[in-house]
């Protein structure tokens, strides 16, 4: 990975030229706490892809709405994949399918939470 080895490495990037810059923006706002969290967050979701430069293209979409997790708003692009993108360049089976199940399994947790039942072992919605 070549912007997220390091947070020193990531915030100089940030900081530079080379960054698009609505995310330069976005981490000027952020105080020292929040600049770790989002590198953590940014790193998190880098780990997934094998092209890094995307996840600053897809940033662009993803940062234009409010968002929690960095790495579920990704599956999120990834998974309608609306550009047509190969994403066997991109991504890897296996963290596709690692993102895929931490997104079901926190998709689970909102509708058990607002009392709705989700059975996934058939293709029907139960409301309870």
């Amino acid at each position: 990975m070549k912007y997220t080895n390091t947070i020193k490495k990531f915030k100089s990037y940030c900081n530079s030229y080379y960054c698009p810059c609505y995310i330069s923006k976005y981490v000027d706002g952020l105080s020292d706490d929040e600049f770790v969290l989002f590198y953590n967050e940014v790193k998190l979701a880098a780990s997934y892809l094998i092209d890094e430069d995307y996840l600053f293209y897809k940033m662009f979409w993803i940062m234009k709405c409010p968002w929690n997790n960095l790495s579920e708003e990704l599956f999120l692009q990834l998974f309608f994949n609306i550009e047509g993108y190969d994403l066997s360049k991109i991504i890897t089976d296996a963290k596709f399918n690692e993102l895929y199940n931490m997104f079901i399994s926190s998709l689970e947790d909102i509708l058990t939470q607002e009392d709705i039942d989700l059975s996934l072992n058939n293709d029907n919605i139960l409301l309870v």
